[in-house]
């Protein structure tokens, strides 16, 4: 089955969930992680958690259907005496959705007065949603590549990482 089927199945989702908690406690992590409950998103951090929260996204309909329900996690970890945000999430594949949900992300993040990491499979997302939402903001760019989505036999992977630094991350190398 392609990967786009297998997260279809509630079953599925949950026996990844489930793999996703086993890593987190057998590599001592205990709080620190959090899945999204609807879709199969996580973040796993050697990093104590000061706090985490699971941010629903607002439904998204393409072509008159309402598409899979999406969310952004969000922790804050504390790094040398700094306060980090790291947000996380998969947006949709459906043009018209990724573009509302990469909106939405971005009013969720602007008041965060934190460096802020956000990190993503972007699918659509185009470097102009970026340049329109996250850019004004004052996020840069340590990785952006959607080209590959859709491509036979290629694997879901983090395809973006975009950073506010606020003078306290610095980004040394990316792929």
């Amino acid at each position: 089955a392609r990967t786009t089927d297998y997260f279809k199945s509630n079953a599925n989702k949950e026996k990844s969930n489930k793999t996703i908690r086993e890593i987190g406690s057998g590599a001592g992590l205990n709080n620190s992680y959090i899945i999204a409950p609807s879709n199969v998103n996580a973040i796993l951090s050697k990093y104590k958690f000061s706090s985490k929260n699971y941010i629903s996204l607002p439904s998204c309909k393409s072509d008159g259907k309402t598409v899979e329900a999406r969310a952004v996690e969000k922790v804050v970890i504390r790094i040398n005496g700094v306060d980090i945000s790291y947000y996380n999430t998969h947006l949709d594949y459906h043009p018209n959705c990724a573009t509302q949900h990469m909106k939405d992300l971005a009013n969720i993040v602007k008041s965060d007065p934190n460096p802020t990491i956000i990190t993503a499979d972007f699918n659509y997302v185009s470097p102009n949603n970026y340049n329109k939402y996250l850019k004004p903001l004052g996020f840069k760019v340590a990785a952006h590549d959607t080209k590959l989505y859709g491509k036979e036999n290629n694997n879901s992977y983090m395809d973006s990482v975009f950073i506010k630094s606020n003078g306290h991350i610095d980004i040394s190398s990316s792929k």
